[in-house]
């Protein structure tokens, strides 16, 4: 009890005491030798105070009474408030969770079967329908394959881009060393090179990065936690993602209608490539390029 309410308690006790017993205080020490004939008149001034005094006492119990009828609502809104956040808390993980089996459900059931060049070989033979002796010259291809699985299809996708990405470089040759140190030059070759991957395995690719981009969103949108435990949510989904998704996402989101915009802002926003291994990225450059695009919430409204 506050110190406040026990001395207005205090107050109502000794009123109520003043104003039943001054009567008797007045007739027995004050005026003990008059007879009660002549406490007439003192008996009327002193009837009119009691009045006031019982009226004010009760007054300031009632004010008590409703301020701890006040404290006690107060205390049990707030164990409403306290079970009300408890609820929407479990209602968001359950839904957060049954996300995360949904991702890790579509990962394993990933995979690609990817044969590539990787040696080109100038060599002679005989001449189909030559002379005797006559040699025609011809390309020599080396083809290698990779199978994957589970995670392991990300780390292929990832070679698929390093296969594409020195295709990309052999049709520059001719550039100028200026052209091809710009940033706008390292921005296109990382757009072309991504979209050529993802369109070969779009069924996939893009079927995994709208999953994950509705988790975010989910997690960014929700009204059951507040922004720290977003943070935090969005910590545990980073923490599920290996090191080749996390650098496949950096691309992901350099791509008009792909990951850009409103994936690269939410990416952005819960830093979900703090853990990326950057000795991974084609090009040191890209990070730059990504971190180029700046961005706000309104993207996020965009039809």
């Amino acid at each position: 009890m506050k110190t406040t309410d026990k001395i207005l308690i205090g107050v109502a006790i000794f009123t109520i005491i003043l104003g039943l017993g001054h009567p008797f205080i007045i007739k027995y020490l004050i005026l003990s030798d008059k007879s009660f004939q002549e406490l007439g008149t003192v008996g009327d001034w002193f009837g009119g105070l009691s009045g006031p005094l019982i009226g004010l006492s009760s007054f300031i119990l009632v004010y008590l009474a409703f301020r701890l009828q006040g404290e006690q609502n107060r205390q049990q809104q707030i164990e409403f408030d306290k079970q009300n956040k408890i609820l929407s808390l479990q209602r968001f993980e359950s839904s957060f969770f049954q996300l995360l089996t949904f991702h890790n459900e579509i990962v394993q059931a990933l995979w690609v079967d990817y044969n590539y060049v990787s040696k080109r070989e100038k060599l002679k033979r005989k001449k189909e329908g030559g002379k005797e002796g006559e040699m025609e010259e011809y390309i020599k291809e080396t083809t290698e394959g990779e199978q994957s699985d589970k995670r392991e299809y990300f780390s292929t996708v990832y070679l698929m881009m390093q296969h594409n990405l020195k295709e990309i470089n052999l049709k520059s040759v001719g550039l100028s060393k200026e052209m091809k140190s710009s940033l706008s030059y390292k921005e296109s070759v990382a757009i072309e090179n991504y979209s050529t991957v993802y369109n070969k395995e779009q069924a996939s690719l893009g079927h995994y990065f709208r999953h994950l981009y509705h988790i975010v969103k989910y997690i960014h949108k929700s009204d059951l936690i507040t922004d720290e435990q977003k943070k935090h949510y969005a910590a545990l989904l980073r923490a599920q993602l290996s090191a080749y998704e996390l650098v496949l996402l950096l691309y992901n989101c350099l791509v008009e209608d792909l990951g850009y915009p409103k994936f690269k802002y939410l990416v952005d926003k819960y830093d979900m490539l703090q853990n990326m291994n950057g000795k991974l990225l084609l090009d040191q450059a890209d990070l730059e390029v990504f971190k180029s695009k700046k961005l706000t919430e309104d993207c996020l409204n965009e039809d």
